[in-house]
């Protein structure tokens, strides 16, 4: 008894410390196993506000990107559409011009090209991606063109302009890609150069032997190529600023990552030093424990 009581004041001292060191090694312990400082914001209090807006930019980033990728997906798909219908459009354009030269074109012929083409275009312009019509405006449920609305009806020279095979509306459609940037665009398949481009076939369908319907044709075709030309303009001017949006959003998430990681990560290197540190005041502390525990007020009188 008489030992515990005269040391008990260094005793009790010696477990707090203990503790106390107990409690920062196993802190050191989970840092080198997560490699955070903590697996709590309580844990960074001083940085938690600054750590949740940080996370909030970089989540909201990362949303925008995701838009930007579903949007410069859906243009690249487009593009192709219209770089394949412009194909089939120079390809009729060679036979129209056939059907007016001095060579014989049979009338059939040129019907039946016509037929199979404007029916190519057609698919083309009712393409989907996700499920999603890009020719539609915002109707995006809806199939764009159907040639057998009773509204698109046969043409004759001279023609005038029929958007009756269209289902879709004007309506643009608008992506954000930053806090400050959204950009609105609307490919649709009542633009003028395709409702030339299929009244040029309407009408070489409808009056192969007709001169002045293959003329008129053959105009509208030359029109639609060229408004076609302006569509992919745009289409390209759409996808750079996409492509470039997205490149600045990556830029800015990289230094974000970098910042969430210095105000989470541990500094491995450093918790090592300072592990090793704390093993051995805890090899200390105990050691002077078990030399004060040993220790008896009566050596001493």
């Amino acid at each position: 008894m008489t030992n515990r009581i005269a040391t008990f004041p260094a005793t009790e001292r010696i477990i707090v410390d203990n503790m106390r060191l107990q409690s920062q090694l196993a802190e050191t312990q989970i840092q080198l196993s997560t490699g955070l400082k903590s697996t709590s914001y309580t844990g960074i209090a001083s940085d938690s506000q600054r750590l949740l807006n940080v996370e909030r930019n970089y989540d909201s980033l990362e949303g925008f990107n995701t838009n930007a990728t579903i949007i410069g997906g859906n243009i690249d798909i487009a593009y192709n559409a219209v770089k394949s219908i412009l194909d089939l459009s120079n390809n009729f354009l060679q036979t129209l011009t056939s059907a007016q030269g001095g060579n014989f074109l049979d009338p059939q012929v040129t019907r039946d090209q016509g037929q199979l083409l404007i029916k190519e275009v057609a698919g083309l312009l009712n393409t989907q991606s996700a499920g999603r019509y890009l020719f539609a405006g915002s109707n995006i449920d809806t199939i764009p063109v159907n040639l057998d609305d009773p509204a698109f009806t046969p043409q004759t020279s001279p023609s005038t302009a029929n958007t009756g095979y269209y289902q879709g509306n004007d309506d643009k459609l608008s992506a954000q890609l930053s806090e400050t940037l959204s950009i609105s665009y609307n490919f649709t398949a009542n633009d003028p150069a395709f409702e030339q481009l299929l009244r040029s076939f309407n009408l070489a369908i409808n009056n192969p032997s007709d001169t002045a319907a293959l003329a008129e044709s053959t105009t509208l075709m030359r029109s639609a190529i060229s408004g076609m030309s302006n569509i992919f303009a745009q289409m390209s001017t759409f996808a750079r600023t996409v492509e470039n949006q997205t490149m600045r959003n990556e830029e800015d998430l990289a230094i974000m990552k970098n910042v969430i990681g210095n105000l989470k990560g541990a500094d491995l290197a450093a918790t090592t030093v300072r592990q090793k540190e704390l093993e051995t005041q805890i090899q200390a502390s105990y050691a002077s424990s078990v030399t004060i525990l040993n220790l008896k007020l009566t050596d001493y009188i």
